[in-house]
């Protein structure tokens, strides 16, 4: 199992730490953020990304389909008017303005919302002020909302925001069809050198593939075990491992792109005898 354990760790999208600094990793975006910043419990696992919390401020990043063809403009007036119009937060709107940041290395136009809220937390009322950065990168919306106590103006600095999002890299997606399908070969073929893996007494895995949307493994139970193993069992220690190695955003991705995870059960006759199939959606509640 452990060497189950360490190629699980090859599909890893890695949290580093560097000095005083931490990094995040997904297919959209790095972002390396203050140590003193803590992760905190993420309720909506099909838009947030990212939810973050220090002394004096809260960081929630999330990231969509934008709805916008991949080259549109985050600049242009009609993406500015869309948010004006369908903004159903419970703040007030200060400002929406078109920014450009500094990011990892680089320079990037956003929308940047400024806006003033009120929250009820323990019988108190609090103001609170907002300042969201909002992106367009591969043809998904990528949204930075920082929070703290104290109330906003027209013109009000985001001093410490700003520098906060220059911990930023956003990813360019440039592969082409064909591109993106050789990439996935050299992966799968990378990953099966290392097989076969014996599971157990009774399981090995024989090789990993990828197709129709699917990450298949391939899996040789010894004819002796035959009506002796438990695969509710089995799906269960796999749901474990995958939420110990692997970040969540990971199976976000394979749930955004509607793909899934089946195990395919063989004896040692090559026959088919039991397929299991893992859903993105099921391994995303045990991150809650």
């Amino acid at each position: 199992m452990r060497k189950l354990y360490i190629l699980f760790c090859c599909l890893l999208p890695l949290v580093t730490v560097a000095q005083s600094t931490k990094t995040f990793d997904c297919a959209d975006f790095s972002f390396e953020y203050p140590e003193s910043f803590s992760s905190a419990k993420i309720r909506d696992t099909t838009r947030i990304v990212l939810k973050l919390q220090s002394k004096y401020y809260e960081l929630i990043v999330s990231c969509v389909e934008s709805g916008w063809p991949k080259d549109k403009n985050i600049w242009d007036n009609d993406v500015r008017e869309r948010f004006i119009t369908n903004y159903s937060g419970n703040g007030k709107i200060v400002s929406i303005t078109k920014e450009t940041v500094q990011i990892k290395d680089d320079t990037a136009r956003c929308l940047k919302i400024m806006l003033n809220c009120r929250k009820q937390i323990d019988n108190s009322e609090l103001l609170l002020k907002g300042v969201i950065y909002l992106f367009f990168n591969n043809g998904n919306l990528c949204m930075f909302t920082f929070e703290s106590q104290g109330k906003y103006s027209k013109g009000s600095p985001t001093t410490y925001p700003d520098k906060i999002m220059k911990g930023l890299k956003l990813k360019k997606n440039s592969f082409t069809g064909n591109d993106v399908s050789s990439l996935k070969r050299m992966i799968f073929e990378s990953i099966n050198k290392a097989y076969p893996i014996h599971v157990d007494k009774c399981l090995t895995i024989l090789q990993v593939s990828f197709s129709e949307n699917t990450i298949t493994y391939k899996i040789q139970m010894d004819n002796s075990c035959e009506g002796h193993v438990d695969f509710g069992a089995f799906k269960e220690e796999m749901v474990y491992y995958f939420t110990i190695v692997l970040e969540k955003s990971f199976f976000q991705n394979l749930d955004k792109n509607e793909c899934s995870i089946a195990y395919l059960i063989y004896n040692e006759n090559d026959q088919l005898i039991k397929t299991i199939t893992l859903n993105p959606k099921e391994i995303l509640t045990y991150y809650q």
